[in-house]
C-alpha cells in the first residue's frame, strides 16, 4: 500500500509540475516567444536527463 501511495503522490507531483510548467509556458509565450522556446527546450532536456537517470541502473 505504501508503494502505491508513494507512486500516486509521485504521479500527482509530476502532473502538478506539468500543469504549472504549461501555465508558465503559456505566460512566457504571450510575453516573450524566444525566451519561452528556450525555457521549453531546457525543460525538455532536463526532463529527458531525469528520465534517463531513473531508467539507467547505476552500480
Amino acid at each position: 500500500f505504501a508503494g502505491e501511495a508513494s507512486a500516486l503522490v509521485g504521479y500527482g507531483l509530476l502532473g502538478a509540475t506539468l500543469i504549472f510548467a504549461g501555465l508558465c509556458f503559456g505566460l512566457r509565450v504571450a510575453i516573450d516567444f524566444v525566451g519561452a522556446a528556450n525555457a521549453f527546450y531546457y525543460g525538455a532536456l532536463s526532463a529527458l536527463l531525469w528520465v534517463a537517470l531513473q531508467v539507467v541502473p547505476f552500480g
